[in-house]
């Protein structure tokens, strides 16, 4: 199939594509708009932007590394849906880089140092910002591998790029379990420098991979009803996914608890400011809806096994995810880094906006690159006759 027909067949019409161009345009236009009404405030929506694309971004190659790593064949028949969300883990990266390099001092401790002499150290500067490049380009070039040698056995057919791309997805999963878990600590937790939690690193990896899981849900539910993957797949792909959102939005939820009611029972100063600045203001109604919008809604709909098989359903509640991961972001990032309006802005929804619109033409983009199910696997066969 060639790519013209692949991204026509994807159903983008011309309404859509002027749809996604606006969004594209609305919030490379917000960026200097910003910069000239409110100042470094809007540093703040572009580093909400960037988390956003990071994390969709490296959560669609954690479920690709996660499918070889396991052998699981019943995901390859929609795998390329993950893999093209790896191509905005660069676009993301891009975008927190430019961040650091323009504008580092949406960071507290950039111009007023806090901590002993080892933290001093861990959040100066340059090796902040060279452990933030270095973590970016080791999952970049992780991915890059994993796709590369995805792409290349549709072509051969070769068994052993499977093999090679368990052993990649291995050592990706490694890495990434202890960069993830300090680039977590360096580029949100920082913004609180005097605030810290053990558990924090974990409650952004099970957003993270929500987020990822509810993206590629989307994903699949739109191609399947826009027709390429119309007779790949079967009602049992959607209700796995379901089950594996439903699981991973209760976990979210069970250490979002978890970090909250240690913190609040301890009733240690230095912990329980984090979330003073978040429910004692103007702010509460937009944790709870955090809440509402990565739990309550998944947790609720999908209980029933009837509503895990019906597309529709399953791509209403994985946006209703989509969106309360970016507010889940929202409330971490936000108070943290700004004294302004802590509610989302005109400024915060475009560029975030933007991000989106960019995200769709680049994912978009990615599945046009090759074939729309990986025809070289040696597990598709068995996918195509997954029931679970």
């Amino acid at each position: 199939m060639s790519g013209a027909g692949q991204f026509a067949a994807v159903g983008w019409s011309p309404a859509v594509r002027r749809m996604v161009w606006g969004l594209s345009v609305a919030g490379v236009v917000a960026l200097p708009l910003g910069l000239a009404w409110v100042g470094a405030r809007t540093w703040v929506s572009w580093l909400l932007a960037s988390q956003y694309l990071i994390q969709v971004g490296v959560s669609g190659a954690v479920l690709v590394a996660l499918l070889y790593a396991s052998g699981a064949t019943w995901g390859v028949a929609f795998r390329r849906v993950p893999e093209s969300l790896c191509a905005l883990l660069p676009i993301g990266a891009a975008g927190f880089m430019l961040l650091l390099l323009v504008h580092p001092a949406v960071y507290p401790w950039i111009h007023d140092p806090v901590g002993g002499p080892f933290k001093r150290w861990w959040l100066a500067w340059p090796f902040f910002t060279g452990r933030a490049a270095a973590y970016l380009a080791a999952w970049i070039g992780l991915t890059t591998l994993m796709l590369r040698v995805s792409r290349r056995q549709d072509v051969t057919g070769d068994l052993a790029d499977s093999a090679l791309n368990t052993r990649l997805a291995a050592l990706f999963l490694g890495v990434f379990a202890v960069t993830f878990s300090l680039s977590a600590f360096d580029w949100i937790m920082s913004l609180e420098p005097e605030w810290y939690s053990t558990i924090f690193a974990a409650q952004v990896f099970a957003g993270t991979l929500l987020a990822g899981l509810a993206a590629t849900t989307v994903g699949v539910s739109v191609l399947q009803r826009a027709g390429p993957l119309r007779d790949t797949l079967t009602p049992s792909h959607l209700h796995d996914l379901g089950k594996l959102l439903f699981g991973m939005s209760t976990f979210w939820m069970y250490l979002w608890f978890s970090q909250y009611m240690l913190i609040w029972y301890a009733n240690i100063p230095e912990e329980a400011i984090y979330y003073v600045r978040r429910f004692d203001g103007p702010l509460w109604p937009l944790v709870l809806l955090t809440v509402a919008l990565n739990w309550i809604v998944p947790f609720v709909v999908l209980m029933p096994r009837r509503a895990k098989r019906h597309p529709p359903v399953m791509f209403a509640v994985a946006v209703t995810v989509l969106v309360g991961h970016w507010v889940d972001l929202h409330v971490m990032i936000v108070p943290s880094a700004s004294d302004a309006s802590l509610w989302p802005s005109v400024l915060d929804v475009a560029i975030s906006l933007g991000a989106i619109g960019l995200a769709i033409g680049v994912v978009t983009h990615a599945l046009n690159r090759s074939p729309i199910v990986p025809v070289g696997d040696p597990g598709l066969a068995e996918s195509l006759h997954y029931h679970s």
